[in-house]
């Protein structure tokens, strides 16, 4: 793979767990203001969450290639592991998440607002907020 090759697939590996980590905050802020959300603005960010996530692994397996595993034991392998387990708590909270804006958006509710809700954005984006610190780590040991 050329080198350019590698530059766009970290490129898109970073813009997209951006737009991961910034959209869950963002709503995650909107609930905490105390603010009724609209069922449709969740569910649009919960359709491009998922697109967006799959590109994020599968951009990062590429990583992986281009620049290799951390070996066990050191750090960065160490936190390597960390950041997969990170990354499999995130899938099943924003599975859970996903389920609670579905329910809302087939009873028919305009707006939904509650702190189960704020709860799993919070965690989404403390989440992400881990990864990428992980993410650091790995890379630069």
């Amino acid at each position: 793979m050329f080198g350019s090759e590698y530059v766009l697939i970290r490129s898109v590996h970073v813009l997209g767990a951006g737009l991961l980590l910034g959209g869950s905050s963002c709503l995650w802020l909107l609930f905490l203001l105390d603010r009724d959300i609209s069922v449709q603005l969740l569910t649009w960010f919960e359709l491009l969450f998922w697109p967006i996530a799959a590109i994020v692994v599968f951009t990062g397996l590429g990583n992986i290639v281009g620049f290799g595993v951390a070996p066990p034991g050191t750090n960065a392998g160490l936190a390597f592991t960390l950041k997969l387990t990170v990354l499999l708590a995130i899938v099943v909270s924003s599975v859970l998440r996903s389920l609670v804006v579905r329910e809302g958006q087939v009873a028919g509710q305009a707006s939904v607002a509650g702190a189960g809700l704020r709860r799993l954005y919070a965690m989404t984006g403390w989440l992400f907020a881990a990864v990428v610190l992980l993410a650091g780590v790995v890379a630069y040991g």
